[in-house]
């Protein structure tokens, strides 16, 4: 198991990424993706944070898993504005085992570090200030497969599309920051489930398969995921809708339940709704303000 500090909300990250984008006049390359604290801007207000907001280490919200503080993250050499809208990093890795409003707490470090946004995302983001922080959260040999089976997936994903045909145009790479690549997010969907097949095999068939449709970057996007768990033989579904930081989230438990909740610009909780209209007015019950 190994043992990894938290990430608290005011910790500075950056990292390596690989920008190529072919313009009429000469090639515009970025290399760098800027310092940056946990709780960066463009990722607040467009509601991409996983933070806790009861659960504090030295005052400050503790990071949680699927946190992401793009976009419009700072890049160079020559911070070329499409790669601001397409900007991303987030955690790979988390601690299945501590979890806090309901989430597993992030883990980043050397040896498990964010993943950026590039022509082909790459595990190359560090956090350089978490390593004075004094609560510390362990992971399990399962959640490093999980952490590398990610790594894979993006991998493979990110490779396939550069084959088929790398983004030449502005058009393109707006589409996609937009949400407008139905063919990524296809070639995503079926390697995902390949690694969660495999995952599930490697946890003795405990970890649930999940086939998860994925479209859209900072701005606007579209999440479906339906799984099935082998040890209950049940079935569950997730549906997330993101357009600039109005998110609506719709998910349907393995008891048949339905729960709808709705986030705001800056992680705002607003009240949600099971689907026999009652209000729920208890942020608990929806997970963290994302």
């Amino acid at each position: 198991m190994a043992k990894v500090p938290v990430s608290i909300a005011g910790d500075i990250s950056s990292g390596w990424n690989n920008h190529v984008m072919d313009t009429q006049f000469l090639p515009l390359y970025d290399y760098f993706d800027g310092a940056a604290t946990m709780d960066w801007v463009g990722g607040k207000y467009m509601s991409k944070h996983s933070l806790a907001p009861s659960v504090l280490h030295k005052g400050q919200e503790i990071v949680l898993d699927t946190h992401d503080l793009g976009p419009m993250l700072p890049h160079a050499p020559s911070n070329y504005p499409l790669h601001l809208l397409k900007a991303s990093r987030k955690n790979i890795y988390s601690a299945s085992t501590v979890v806090a409003v309901k989430k597993p707490i992030a883990c980043v470090d050397a040896e498990h570090p964010l993943m950026l946004c590039g022509d082909v995302a790459m595990p190359k983001g560090f956090n350089h200030t978490n390593a004075q922080h004094s609560v510390f959260v362990g992971t399990t040999a399962l959640d490093e497969s999980k952490g590398r089976a990610e790594i894979l997936k993006t991998a493979i994903v990110d490779s396939l599309m550069l084959l088929m045909g790398p983004a030449k145009e502005p058009i393109d790479v707006a589409k996609d920051a937009l949400g407008a690549d139905p063919i990524k997010a296809a070639v995503g969907a079926w390697v995902g489930l390949q690694t969660s097949i495999a995952v599930s095999r490697k946890s003795g068939w405990k970890e649930p398969i999940s086939l998860k449709m994925e479209s859209g970057g900072g701005f606007a996007s579209r999440n479906t995921e339906i799984s099935y768990d082998p040890k209950t033989q049940q079935w569950s579904g997730k549906d997330s809708k993101n357009t600039l930081g109005m998110k609506e989230e719709t998910a349907v438990d393995k008891d048949g339940v339905t729960r709808r909740s709705n986030d705001g610009p800056g992680g705002e909780m607003h009240d949600g709704t099971s689907d026999n209209g009652a209000i729920i007015r208890d942020p608990a019950k929806w997970g963290p303000r994302l």
